[in-house]
């Protein structure tokens, strides 16, 4: 153990690491108090080689049920940003308690008469820490009754973070050894477990949409098993394994029963249901309820992703319309602070709502639940709420099947910039819109796949390619399809515009720091060429700005700005006097 200096720095070092890994600049102090206090609140409480805390996290302060981790929605929240916000790290905890439990379902599922794996609907992390116990064999009759929960979708449900880890990071050494055969596992209870009707389509009976409930083709299920029949159909494809099983995998996704549509009383348009029917003698049977959490969209939109930006609008249209109805977004509703708002302002950026009107709708949910630690309080859970951090990645950057959006829902007449998000294909996105326009789409690619981004600039606009800086021709059309190879960065410019901006060497990078000063910070740079060098507050407001035209060098003194912590921007400047290159640290001003 090292000295308490040493621990100190080891702990400085860990979160300077941790804020570097991406950032975003909103322009909105709320918006970017809640994101970063979000994020804040997961570095606290989640990491590596620590067990994953359950609900209510860290800070839970006896060890009621409370503590355990709830598969139908809490114990995968907390991850709904964490890929895209480029801290993977954070889920690495999240794995083991859910493959410990698994045995222990698998049996209970067995006693049920059924193949593969359904889970309880929470358990404790006990299981953890003993040896897995040796699986049963399968009764040899089914009772659906003795299955481990009503909500049968659990352990699908968890299943999602662990396909995360292989479409952002493409870690296929953990989807081969871990994550597949986990799939795999589910996958045989679905195909036990799924019933047809007349017409020949697989349904799926006696589940529950909501706790307590007996239905009938939960929307919630339907989205959720789609995900997994599809994921199971692209990693045995990716791995070359289990090609005997892709017809009867297909055969699912084919003809799994449509998602439950029709309309509600006094409302004319298409909406989705919660289910085709619905037996619950708590919650009621309703198909619909006005100012509650949309769940059925869970499986629908988010993290269920079979439909986002990009998808049939008109399936899209119905997302709209059934949030419209439902209207999950009023302050102290179940949609929007108790339980829905991690889920609620997500799903509407999936899928395009209009986005002054969502960034509205979700800051006043912001404000009726905020507290002084910089997180956001609802019923029914807690430190989930930093879940809703994918709420502003989704509106920054969205991948639909393999077509990547760069400010897919973001008003135009909002500046914004974001650095090193990360999209499906393992992949690190930086963007900058300013004036309503994007100024480049800078790509590093981690894996060497291919990537499809719909033109970023206009459609059919001419885009110039850069390659690791140096130009490679241009592109046109609404979507720029590219190859890549490992660790190449790419970078996307209107009419050249930005020209070598992710292509510096390592020494023209070094040459960018900030020397603490008696009385001020400066900033260093490359002599020779222009730049400007600009401050803002945490909270996003500019409290300096200067130009700096070939010295090299910007003397900020403390007079100027005061104490506290500020980001240092330095922007190198092109001929046209535009920003070709951006470049941002942390810097403290003290007394």
């Amino acid at each position: 153990m090292g000295t308490l200096t040493t621990l100190h720095q080891e702990h400085l070092d860990w979160w300077k690491k941790f804020w570097l890994k991406s950032y975003v600049k909103l322009n909105d102090a709320a918006l970017e108090k809640f994101y970063y206090g979000g994020l804040y609140a997961l570095g606290a409480s989640i990491r590596e080689g620590f067990i994953i805390p359950g609900t209510y996290s860290a800070w839970s302060n006896n060890d009621s049920a409370t503590a355990k981790y709830y598969l139908n929605y809490n114990y995968e929240a907390p991850m709904y940003g964490v890929f895209t916000g480029n801290r993977p790290e954070l889920a690495k905890p999240y794995y083991a308690p859910i493959l410990s439990e698994a045995p222990y379902s698998q049996n209970k599922t067995a006693a049920a008469g059924y193949k593969g794996v359904c889970f309880l609907r929470s358990f404790a992390p006990l299981n953890i820490y003993g040896p897995a116990p040796a699986l049963n064999p399968i009764a040899s009759a089914k009772d659906f009754t003795k299955l481990p929960s009503d909500q049968k979708t659990n352990g699908t449900f968890a299943a999602i973070p662990f396909i995360w880890n292989y479409e952002y990071m493409g870690d296929t050494a953990f989807f081969s050894s871990t994550t597949y055969p986990f799939l795999k596992n589910l996958g045989e209870f679905w195909m036990d477990y799924l019933a047809k009707n007349a017409a020949g389509r697989y349904i799926v009976e006696h589940t529950a949409v909501n706790e307590g409930g007996h239905d009938l083709n939960s929307a919630y299920d339907l989205g959720y098993i789609r995900l997994l029949f599809k994921s199971l159909l692209k990693g045995s494809l990716d791995l070359g394994v289990d090609a005997n099983k892709r017809a009867a995998w297909q055969d699912i996704v084919d003809h799994l029963v449509d998602y439950p549509t029709g309309t509600m009383s006094g409302f004319n348009k298409q909406v989705f249901y919660l289910a085709e029917t619905i037996n619950n003698s708590t919650k009621g049977n309703a198909l619909l309820n006005i100012g509650d959490q949309p769940i059925n969209l869970e499986g629908i939109v988010h993290p269920g992703d079979n439909y986002t930006i990009g998808s049939d609008d008109t399936k899209l249209q119905l997302v709209r319309n059934t949030l419209e109805y439902v209207n999950p977004f009023t302050p102290g509703s179940r949609g929007a602070s108790m339980n829905g708002f991690p889920k609620t302002f997500t799903i509407a950026a999936r899928a395009g709502w209009p986005a002054e009107d969502l960034i509205s709708k979700f800051k006043a949910a912001i404000s009726y639940g905020w507290r002084e630690n910089l997180t956001v309080k609802q019923g029914g859970g807690a430190h989930e709420t930093s879940g809703a951090i994918e709420t502003i990645n989704s509106m920054l950057l969205q991948t639909n099947g393999t077509v990547t959006r760069v400010f897919p829902c973001w008003p135009t007449a909002r500046n914004a910039k974001f650095v090193r998000l990360r999209a499906k294909g393992a992949f690190l996105i930086s963007s900058e819109m300013n004036n309503g326009g994007i100024l480049y789409v800078d790509i590093t690619s981690e894996k060497g796949n291919p990537i499809t981004l719909m033109n970023p600039f206009a459609s059919g606009k001419a885009v110039t390619l850069f390659r690791n800086g140096v130009k490679k021709g241009s592109l046109t059309g609404d979507t720029l399809s590219l190859t890549t190879s490992t660790n190449e960065v790419i970078e996307l410019t209107p009419d050249g515009i930005g020209a070598g901006r992710p292509g510096l060497s390592a020494a023209e990078r070094a040459a960018y720091r900030i020397v603490p000063a008696a009385g001020a910070i400066v900033v260093e740079f490359p002599a020779r060429l222009c730049h400007s060098v600009s401050l803002f507050s945490l909270g996003g407001k500019s409290v300096y700005s200067c130009r700096v035209p070939a010295s090299g060098r910007a003397r900020i003194p403390l007079a100027a700005v005061g104490p506290g912590v500020f980001l240092v921007r330095v922007d190198r400047l092109g001929g046209n006097g535009l920003p070709v290159w951006s470049w941002n640290e942390r810097a403290t001003f003290m007394k």
